[in-house]
């Protein structure tokens, strides 16, 4: 990480413990500059398992019977560029409130915790050889976002598996639009309305796989849209890996 996140997220820690510390989101138990205290970090964070046989075949979700499809892949309401969707969370409860602290309350202390949290999933799949690929594709920010907030979750997340946990990262692509995407309900973002994404130029992938990583999966089309631009540039197999998924 650079030296001035590593100073900032060092103030925030004192600050934290100097003023009390916080409540857990989790479990209202007090904690310190995480607000995800270590007993429930240990138990929702600690490890990450993708089993067939209770998650969608095509969009990774969690399954509520023994079906191989959720409701809206057996509708063939999705359809799938990616060769493996794989979200880690579903975005329910507590976990709602967990992922609002860390992208827009600012809370960068979290950053590290899902870093860590990727990490796991990734090396899971790759041992059980689901995927197989060169490197890491961050979903790119809106055009000016970090200049103007100082930060983007998605990019500080990428940037610690690569300098904490040794992925290789390739920012390839690019947001042409600034629309935010929770603006948009599910017929907009899926459409034109949504967010555009490019190829960054005197890009060539030459046939190499890609996970793509995103922080929440809505519809699936930020992720379907990269993996299009990636394939159309010549990329062999392309994953899409998210922390959380909206049911």
């Amino acid at each position: 990480m650079r030296i001035f996140e590593k100073l900032y997220l060092t103030v925030q820690n004192l600050l934290s413990f100097l003023t009390g510390g916080t409540d857990c989101i989790c479990c209202g138990m007090q904690t310190y500059a995480v607000p995800l205290c270590k007993e429930c970090r240990k138990k929702f964070f600690e490890y990450v398992q993708f089993e067939d046989e209770k998650r969608c075949r095509i969009c990774g979700k969690e399954l509520v019977s023994e079906k191989l499809l959720c409701t809206e892949c057996v509708k063939g309401e999705r359809k799938r560029v990616l060769d493996g969707l794989y979200p880690i969370h579903m975005y329910r409860l507590w976990k709602k409130d967990l992922l609002y602290e860390w992208k827009s309350q600012d809370q960068r202390s979290l950053s590290p915790v899902f870093a860590s949290l990727a990490a796991k999933a990734v090396n899971e799949l790759l041992s059980k050889n689901k995927i197989k690929f060169e490197a890491i594709v961050p979903v790119p920010p809106r055009p000016g976002k970090i200049r103007s907030k100082g930060w983007d979750q998605v990019d500080e997340l990428c940037r610690i598996l690569e300098k904490k946990h040794g992925f290789t990262v390739k920012r390839l692509l690019e947001r042409l639009s600034s629309i935010e995407q929770k603006s948009l309900n599910k017929s907009e973002r899926r459409g034109n309305l949504g967010a555009r994404y490019s190829l960054k130029k005197g890009i060539f992938v030459n046939k190499s796989n890609f996970l793509i990583i995103d922080d929440v999966i809505t519809t699936g089309s930020t992720l379907e849209k990269c993996a299009v631009l990636l394939k159309k540039a010549g990329a062999g197999e392309v994953y899409g890996l998210s922390l959380f998924m909206v049911d």
